[in-house]
């Protein structure tokens, strides 16, 4: 209401300086103001309730009248209640929030999450016994007392455990302290949802010995005992970085988010991806991911093959290659085609169509006559074949740059964004709108195209690069790679090679030259395929999700 003649607050915890009721009575400025309260369990400061001028304190303990209320039940009063009222018009607002300025005009990082109701229908207040609230009986000089001597009763915070609290960054070997830390504490590693994930050492003064798992999962170390409270909090850069960025991280995190519900996203994101993928110089991380000593074992089991045979070992477990070198944009880009984007972009079926009711309403709240039309799937399915074509041809460009020293890492990461945007593509058109028109998204011609440049800068030769970029990066495997390595094998899939040619006549008789030529170029992958459970997870769900007529997926793996 514009002039509130009355306002009623009522609730059980009040802000230590009850500014939200001073904001209220300074910006609203009621004629009258009453603040109910229980003075047994209510949580609020006497000495700053006394400052606050021209307000009623009632205590409205037993006003609320609550039927068949069990036996020896609580009568904490636990109801959060605002009323401002006008002369011709009134506002009644319930819920979770209390009368506090956490719950109502803190800053985004400090406001709690709270649910209200908004009521503006005359009477409402009335129905919740209103009348009888305002004239509860005044708060008494002995409830004031009790309330303070509750207060001074109950733990002080000054009474904590002693905290000590610092930032600690990553290294080959552990972590850094940006403050000394006593020799020889033992820190619990916590990652995501507490999840313990072992300890963490002080070596020195502020150099902390832990292992992969801590290293790269946790979120803080922690140490309690009868001395006080150590907490590490672990600072990464990278995680930093996905969070922040301009006006290009922005408008990819926009086309991405909108991809699922707007079609005509497609155009919008394969534009902004291009443009991450190749024009920007932050692509790859420098930091390292191990010590340079440990190099040698991990580079002498990824040398290229000298050999097309295809391989025949076995697959062997391997956990190392968890951890990503990509950088800036990119990381939003790769994150979203490999983690979020098309989890559910297979599994959402088309709307049940519209009653002709809801077609007036929506048309209504769309825009009348300016309703936005269906898009032109043709029109769009040829825009994004272009533009995959030219992502690709780029991509071949790239391979050209990535023989120059210390760019093989590069290549990689730009490989596996392409990869993930042609995998991500052939996913919507899984989608029930694409899929009854039969429009492809991506050229078959195209992505053989890829596969063969790719699988032979990738696996082939002396200047291969995934060995290259595996010495790059300290010696040791990264996320990028496995998602290459992976991907570039669906997309032999994808373009149906049939690697059964390899077993016919010896291969040498009667088959088509393709076919065994794609064989070819998926045996230069095997060497990395066989050992790297990551690539081998991306290329099942990758196969499972793309379905060939008439083709086992599973027997195709086996």
């Amino acid at each position: 209401p514009k002039d509130v003649t009355t306002a009623f607050i009522g609730g059980p915890f009040f802000d230590p300086a009850l500014a939200l009721v001073r904001r209220l009575q300074r910006e609203v400025r009621p004629k009258r103001l009453v603040i109910g309260i229980d003075p047994e369990s209510v949580e609020i400061d006497p000495v700053e309730a006394a400052k606050l001028e021209g307000v009623e304190w009632v205590n409205i303990a037993s006003v609320p009248a609550i039927p068949q209320r069990r036996e020896g039940a609580s009568r904490y009063l636990h109801a959060k209640l605002f009323w401002f009222a006008g002369k011709q018009e009134e506002l009644l607002v319930t819920g979770s929030a209390n009368p506090s300025v956490a719950a109502f005009f803190a800053a985004p990082g400090a406001r709690n999450a709270e649910a209200m109701v908004a009521d503006r229908r005359k009477g409402a207040a009335e129905l919740l016994g209103m009348e009888a609230l305002l004239g509860a009986p005044a708060v008494t000089a002995t409830d004031w007392n009790a309330v303070t001597a509750r207060r001074k009763a109950a733990p002080s915070a000054i009474a904590e455990e002693s905290r000590h609290i610092c930032i600690a960054t990553p290294t080959p070997t552990g972590f850094l302290a940006q403050e000394p830390l006593r020799v020889g504490l033992v820190l619990r590693g916590a990652g995501d949802m507490d999840a313990p994930l072992g300890d963490a050492v002080v070596r020195e003064a502020g150099v902390l010995d832990a292992p992969d798992a801590v290293r790269d999962g946790a979120r803080y170390l922690e140490e309690r005992s009868a001395d006080g409270h150590t907490l590490v909090v672990v600072h990464r850069t990278e995680d930093i970085a996905k969070n922040l960025g301009g006006d290009t991280r922005k408008a990819l995190r926009q086309a991405l988010g909108a991809l699922e519900e707007d079609p005509t996203q497609l155009e919008a994101l394969l534009k902004l991806t291009e443009k991450v993928i190749f024009d920007s110089d932050d692509v790859v991380r420098t930091t390292p991911l191990r010590p340079a000593t440990a190099a040698g074992a991990d580079h002498e089991a990824g040398q290229a093959p000298a050999s097309l045979a295809l391989s025949a070992a076995g697959r062997k477990s391997s956990a190392r290659r968890t951890r990503s070198l990509a950088s800036g944009d990119i990381v939003v880009l790769l994150d979203a085609l490999m983690r979020r984007l098309g989890e559910g972009l297979t599994t959402t079926s088309s709307p049940r169509p519209r009653s002709e009711e809801e077609e007036i309403g929506a048309d209504e709240e769309e825009g009348g006559e300016l309703a936005r039309q269906a898009p032109d799937f043709e029109v769009l399915a040829k825009a994004c074949r272009g533009k995959v074509r030219r992502l690709i041809k780029r991509m071949d460009g790239q391979f050209a740059l990535a023989a120059a020293p210390d760019r093989a890492r590069r290549g990689v990461v730009q490989l596996a964004a392409v990869l993930g945007v042609i995998r991500t593509l052939r996913f919507v058109e899984q989608r029930p709108e694409w899929k009854r028109m039969h429009h492809e998204l991506v050229d078959r011609e195209d992505e053989w195209n890829l596969l063969q440049s790719a699988a032979l800068a990738v696996g082939w030769g002396p200047d291969a690069l995934a060995p290259r970029a595996i010495t790059e990066a300290g010696g040791d495997g990264f996320a990028e790679l496995s998602m290459v390595v992976g991907l570039l094998a669906w997309l032999a899939w994808d373009v149906e090679a049939d690697i059964t040619v390899a077993s016919q006549r010896g291969g040498l008789e009667g088959l088509e030259d393709q076919q065994w030529y794609a064989v070819q170029l998926l045996a230069t992958l095997s060497p990395w395929l066989a050992d790297d459970t990551e690539a081998w997870t991306i290329l099942e769900e990758s196969v499972a999700r793309t379905p060939r007529f008439r083709v086992d997926g599973e027997r195709w793996l086996a």
